[in-house]
């Protein structure tokens, strides 16, 4: 085992990279302070294989190291802090992954999608309209995919017994979600409209590809 941890100490990465893989399966606190200090490693792999690692290993105590990830200069890091995050089921970090959703990469920006959707529906069914103009695709759909289900558990009985999509707007054919309510708060079927404003304010834009 030390010399597991003797070769986080190499100067070749792809050693380090090794180490890091396989001190994922030891599960001690030792081995989860190493993997947090490689989330500093000089090498993008590296810190990408430490993140990843990390989530592997199911200890909460590192979500704040993996959200310090999310506005890593390289995306693969991003991409695997995010879902390091959603395998810990880390709802803390809810405030963290809405900003992902501004990422200058579209697979990071569906990975956000993808984990808030498990963590907190409520908050990005409120933000669902804004992803759904994203200018990728794929983000937009992965968005859609989402917004089905909610409609799915949002269908209310018709006088006939079928069950129909709750109507908005004075019954023209749109509609939007019934926002779930938290316990203690009354439900509030008509969320307020999403605010597009301008994506750029909540995204630090850090060292991100492109700029």
């Amino acid at each position: 085992m030390d010399e597991l941890f003797r070769a986080l100490d190499s100067k070749e990465a792809r050693i380090r990279l090794g180490a890091i893989q396989d001190m994922a399966d030891l599960g001690d606190e030792r081995s989860m302070n190493a993997l947090i200090q490689a989330l500093s490693d000089e090498s993008a792999l590296v810190r990408a294989a430490a993140a990843e690692a990390l989530g592997r290993m199911g200890d909460s105590a590192s979500v704040d190291y993996l959200v310090a990830c999310l506005t890593d200069s390289n995306a693969l890091v991003r991409l695997c802090a995010v879902r390091a995050i959603g395998s810990l089921g880390a709802e803390e970090a809810v405030g963290d992954l809405m900003m992902v959703l501004t990422d200058s990469d579209p697979e990071v920006r569906i990975a956000a999608v993808e984990v808030l959707g498990s963590l907190d529906r409520a908050e990005i069914v409120q933000r669902v309209g804004f992803v759904l103009a994203d200018g990728d695709s794929r983000v937009a759909e992965t968005a859609e995919l989402f917004l089905a289900e909610e409609i799915v558990e949002d269908v209310v009985p018709s006088d006939d017994g079928s069950l129909t999509p709750t109507q908005e707007n004075g019954g023209d054919g749109e509609w939007m979600p019934a926002t779930p309510s938290r316990p203690g708060e009354p439900t509030d079927p008509s969320p307020e409209p999403v605010d597009s404003g301008d994506p750029g304010a909540v995204s630090s834009g850090k060292g991100r590809r492109g700029d």
